[in-house]
């Protein structure tokens, strides 16, 4: 209903559309005249709930009509909605799924549709659509931020660790604990991982859940790998799983992070959901010091700048991290136990794939002369500012989602 309404004034849409098969429509093999005829059971719909004059501006029954005549009849955004009828998110998806039902009922007395016992239309694709419709009404407003994917994936798995124990399923976690992050609303993100979780949990009765996480290109790459010990449920199981609205929540939801959810069966016994979500613009700081608190001291400066950072303890790992991140510019002490800094410097600029990477060295030591020479491209001298660390790596700073103009 939600989306025949989104696309209320394109005829093409409306031709192929699911309501327009309904039985009690009526059917036409023209169809233009059909995407007309659908078009205007649907105003008529609209029309039908306008309340009888006299009747409070102020009531349910009045804005629940407003309601579908801004935001489907003249187009209007939720935002512009909610602002014409002076209310807030949480009335409006009230008022929204209210006035929805309302309509959907017309036109199920109208086109005399059976219904089951439960009051829901007797098929498949109902069920999915009003799944689709809750996911749509939870991301009409969103608070974007950056987000980790692997940790929120990790608070998951123990959220539903206790479902996993019942039905006998091993569950595991894989993938670099460095990966890019996510922009986007951190509920959203929460509800596709909890649904294919779920279905792979359902799937995997006394076998294994596996969950790999990586960095693919510009994007992050899920793979849910389920697999059961148990024998096949059989094909209506199988279409069950295919079909559950879990499935297509995270896919509506899944797209409005700019990703998509894909799912394969392949054996019977196996069940397997890949989601592809493009990973963040944001810049990334690595720092190479031996002191944890130096690190979490440039974490607290630059929390509030669009910057990740990425800390390293050693050389070793640092050169690791680097030909691994390919981060936006590296700060580097060169006082380190074992190799020093001035060595990494060295090594980095004379590595093809680090060459390019600006390097800042961070020391107690004045040696900026010497640290140009090997090729870094500034120098920083500890202690230093907040301001003075967001000056030093200002030329490295790239626009992101988020990032204040002018960037």
């Amino acid at each position: 209903m939600r989306d025949a309404l989104l696309h209320l004034y394109d005829a093409a849409y409306l031709q192929t559309h699911p309501l327009a098969r309904q039985p009690g429509f009526e059917p036409t093999p023209d169809a233009t005249l059909r995407g007309k005829r659908l078009l205007q059971a649907l105003l008529d719909a609209i029309e039908a709930l306008r309340p009888a004059a006299g009747t409070s501006t102020e009531s349910r029954a009045w804005r629940s009509y407003r309601l579908l005549e801004l935001r489907y009849i003249e187009g209007l955004s939720v935002v512009e909605v909610m602002d014409q009828l002076a209310i807030q998110k949480t009335q409006y998806q009230r008022d929204h799924a209210r006035a929805l039902e309302a309509v959907a009922s017309l036109l199920r007395d109208r086109w005399q549709i059976k219904e089951t016992p439960d009051g829901q239309a007797d098929d498949v694709e109902s069920r999915q659509s009003l799944a689709v419709t809750e996911a749509a009404q939870l991301t009409s407003q969103v608070a974007p931020e950056y987000l980790d994917l692997r940790q929120i994936v990790s608070d998951l798995i123990a959220l539903l660790r206790p479902a996993s124990l019942e039905s006998q399923v091993t569950l595991s976690l894989r993938g670099s604990p460095h990966l890019p992050t996510i922009y986007g609303d951190r509920v959203t993100l929460r509800q596709v991982f909890l649904g294919l979780l779920s279905l792979g949990i359902e799937r995997a009765t006394n076998g294994t859940v596996d969950v790999t996480i990586a960095a693919v290109d510009q994007n992050l790459v899920t793979t849910i790998d389920a697999s059961s010990g148990a024998s096949s449920g059989g094909s209506d199981e199988e279409s069950m799983i295919k079909t559950a609205p879990e499935l297509e929540v995270a896919r509506e939801l899944a797209s409005t992070l700019g990703g998509k959810v894909e799912v394969s069966d392949g054996q019977p016994e196996h069940w397997q959901a890949r989601i592809s979500l493009p990973v963040a613009d944001r810049p990334i700081v690595l720092v190479l010091d031996n002191h944890p608190d130096f690190v979490s001291l440039v974490s607290r400066y630059l929390a509030e700048h669009q910057w990740r950072v990425v800390g390293a303890q050693d050389v070793q790992q640092a050169q690791a991290l680097a030909a691994e991140l390919l981060p936006t510019v590296i700060l580097l002490d060169v006082m380190l136990p074992g190799q020093d800094g001035w060595e990494l410097l060295v090594s980095l600029k004379a590595h093809p794939k680090t060459h390019d990477i600006p390097v800042i060295v961070c020391s107690i030591l004045y040696e900026p002369r010497v640290a140009r020479s090997l090729g870094a491209v500034g120098y920083l001298p500890k202690p230093f500012s907040q301001a003075a660390l967001l000056e030093a790596l200002a030329p490295w700073r790239q626009c992101t989602p988020g990032a204040e103009p002018g960037c």
